[in-house]
């Protein structure tokens, strides 16, 4: 019976790779049909101190972020640590940064909205824009100014 129970284990493992593969080539196949995604991203040293979300054509290129319905966007990081604090994105041109404070690991996460609250389209009006994904941030001190003490 234990034998039965760990071959069907192991064929749902198997199932839940293959859809696992097949999520994420729906999602590749649906940038594809997206003129412009937003790459999630960090800055700063030794930890991440401003996040930074970019706006790129289908070629990678830097662009305008969608137009979304003419209602403006507007741009939300987020932490999934409480003692890491993102602070409210300011969006120039193609990028929206904010401020990260804290020093603890954490999942940066981005999502671009249309002011209305409307889902949005990319530019085509057709296709749902795909939100950034996620990254890992590492622990470590994040503080603009450092100092280094050296002996002459």
């Amino acid at each position: 019976m234990r034998r039965g129970l760990d071959e069907l284990f192991e064929a749902v493992e198997e199932l839940v790779e293959v859809v696992e593969g097949l999520v994420i080539a729906l999602v590749a196949l649906l940038r594809l049909r997206q003129a412009t995604s937003a790459v999630l991203n960090i800055q700063g040293d030794p930890m991440a101190s401003t996040a930074v979300l970019t706006f790129t054509d289908s070629s990678g290129n830097p662009t305008a972020p969608p137009k979304g319905d003419g209602s403006g966007l507007v741009v939300t990081f987020e932490s999934d640590n409480a003692a890491v604090s993102i602070g409210i994105a300011v969006a120039t041109g193609d990028t929206a940064t904010a401020p990260i404070t804290g020093t603890e690991a954490f999942m940066l996460s981005a999502t671009v909205a249309n002011t209305s609250g409307a889902p949005l389209l990319d530019d085509d009006g057709s296709t749902p824009f795909i939100q950034p994904q996620p990254i890992s941030v590492a622990a470590g001190v994040a503080q603009a100014v450092t100092a280094v003490l050296s002996t002459e």
